[in-house]
């Protein structure tokens, strides 16, 4: 039996892209500086994932294990190829097509969803419990594939379908699997300044996959803080602007708690060895954003080796743990001021030829693909309004329905 082809036309729809394609990206003295954070946001989001896979689940690590991650040459229990990414990015880049594929001004779920279903199809290296559950019921459509359009893919109510089982499955998951993905809205959201509409596209987007309100609040918050340094390239005014959400404008009491018991305190939370926590990556991330932001940890060509090493010492989810801090950290600096071996090695990254692959990829999935979706994103972003296509509101019931649980 013939295997399937997943990825009709991918030479004529630019899933194909050459090492050549994106330099031509990353050389454009035309870039605003917006522009150079925004691209710098998703690669330093792959790069930590790539970096943190290398380590992720490894009890006891050794300095040597730790130095051997942070060179970005490979190996981990999945043994991935020099600047080889796992579901992290995979799914970041996932995102990043379905939002080129949306119409302007909007946020397609069903498209969304579409290159979701592709990727779990396509058999990835790694996959989450959460992320994997709401589309139990799409994987088998042999109907899915590249080639279907908006209107395809809303007959079919891809979005709903995968929403609707994740309600079923996923609705006391506060796992980091929505988190993690979630660099490409970033990009797309990052010319916007009206918070609700930040907001509202963060929450539709998580409930595919991810519809407990505190993992949703955690994502939102990052976003958040991520989108104004793009905007504005100041650590200070970023954390300000959370540190005074969190204190004044939040109403969930287990986030608060997080909040002034180890961010404000700087007390890192250490994963147990399995753990995906989203808990442990929003208090990691805000302590680090707190020391930049303070000047405790200085902002030099060494931040983001220095800053990676830090939060994979810390065990458990490192992968996750450093995608998430990693693109925060590019939203800082941009991508000019990434360490040149690290974009060398995510640019050449090859999914397909490289014979040290333990397993082979499809082309859409090679790393620097991060840089021409950064840069077809930050393009198209809106300034305005952003028009949410697909999905259920029924994730609004949420929230009464917590009040139980934690102190609103």
């Amino acid at each position: 039996m013939q295997k399937q082809n997943l990825y009709l036309n991918s030479q004529e729809l630019k899933f194909n892209l050459s090492p050549e394609d994106v330099q031509v990206i990353l050389k454009n003295q035309n870039n605003s500086d917006q522009e150079k954070r925004a691209i710098g946001c998703m690669m330093c989001s792959y790069i930590g994932d790539s970096i943190g896979t290398v380590t992720e689940f490894t009890k006891d690590l050794t300095e040597e294990q730790i130095q051997k991650a942070i060179r970005m040459e490979g190996g981990g229990i999945h043994r991935v190829i020099a600047g080889q990414g796992t579901d992290d990015s995979e799914l970041a880049t996932s995102l990043g097509y379905g939002l080129i594929e949306s119409d302007e001004n909007s946020i397609d779920l069903n498209l969304i969803t579409k290159y979701y279903v592709l990727w779990v199809k396509s058999k990835p290296i790694d996959i989450g419990q959460t992320t994997s559950n709401p589309f139990k019921l799409l994987i088998n459509d042999q109907q899915i594939n590249i080639k279907m359009n908006k209107d395809q893919v809303q007959e079919k109510d891809l979005s709903n379908i995968a929403i609707s089982q994740a309600q079923i499955d996923n609705q006391n998951s506060e796992s980091n699997g929505g988190c993690m993905r979630i660099c490409s809205l970033i990009v797309y959201l990052s010319k916007l300044n009206d918070q609700e509409e930040i907001k509202k596209s963060v929450f539709s987007e998580q409930q595919i996959t991810h519809p407990n309100i505190i993992s949703q609040y955690c994502t939102y918050i990052y976003v958040r803080a991520c989108i104004n340094l793009i905007q504005n390239g100041d650590a200070k005014k970023a954390f300000e602007d959370i540190n005074n959400y969190v204190e004044n404008f939040l109403n969930i009491g287990v986030i608060q708690q997080w909040w002034r018991e180890n961010v404000l305190k700087e007390k890192f939370s250490e994963t147990k060895i399995y753990e995906v926590w989203i808990k442990h990556q929003f208090i990691n991330v805000f302590i680090i954003l707190k020391r930049i932001a303070e000047g405790s940890e200085s902002i030099d060509s060494d931040l983001l080796p220095r800053v990676l090493k830090q939060i994979i010492r810390l065990h458990g989810d490192t992968d996750t743990a450093a995608c998430i801090v990693g693109g925060m950290i590019g939203s800082l600096v941009g991508y000019q001021n990434i360490p040149s071996n690290y974009v060398n090695i995510l640019v050449q990254c090859d999914l397909q030829n490289d014979p040290k692959l333990n397993q082979k990829r499809p082309a859409i999935y090679n790393p620097r693909a991060c840089i021409y979706l950064s840069h077809k994103l930050y393009e198209k972003a809106p300034t305005q309004k952003v028009q949410i296509i697909g999905g259920t509101n029924e994730q609004k019931t949420q929230i009464p329905m917590l009040q139980q649980f934690y102190d609103f």
